[in-house]
């Protein structure tokens, strides 16, 4: 320790500046780093939060007692389709802090899908953060039962 003591030497006391400057980049970084993995990571849960409840939603307009369904068979009604509002399947199934939109659609024979619910209303969805959930039905017409999908998009309400 005697070269600490001897006063003929160069002042050296900002030689430790470089490696403290490297050390506190090399914080920063890392600091940045958790923060950027952390929303990330809330971004993935509540988009979790989000799936679940579109298959809550599609779950309870597809089980028995829904408005769009039939009584015991699970399938859906066309003719119910005309007289059931999304206002009257909000009121049947309405998650709380959510909103929700629904569409139907039916398939032909050639594989194409054609929009049955609703037919006359524009979309009213925004346009960021929202999920959809969908699921297989059967649709009663008239004079036979069809294949078609119902598509739930959920989004928080802010």
């Amino acid at each position: 320790m005697e070269f600490l003591k001897d006063k003929r030497g160069v002042a050296e006391e900002f030689t430790t500046l470089p490696a403290i400057m490297v050390v506190m980049i090399g914080f920063a970084i890392f600091f940045a780093m958790i923060a950027t993995v952390y929303h990330l990571h809330n971004e993935r849960m509540e988009d979790k939060e989000l799936f679940e409840v579109a298959h809550y939603v599609v779950s309870k307009l597809t089980n028995v007692g829904s408005p769009l369904v039939e009584d015991a068979s699970l399938i859906i009604d066309e003719n119910k389709l005309e007289n059931v509002g999304i206002d009257e399947l909000k009121e049947y199934c309405y998650p709380i802090g959510y909103d929700y939109y629904v569409k139907i659609y039916e398939y032909s024979e050639d594989g194409s899908k054609e929009k049955i619910y609703p037919r006359n209303v524009g979309d009213a969805i925004p346009d960021k953060n929202r999920v959809s959930a969908s699921r297989k039905v059967a649709i009663k017409g008239e004079i036979d039962v069809k294949y078609g999908e119902l598509v739930v998009i959920v989004w928080r309400i802010k």
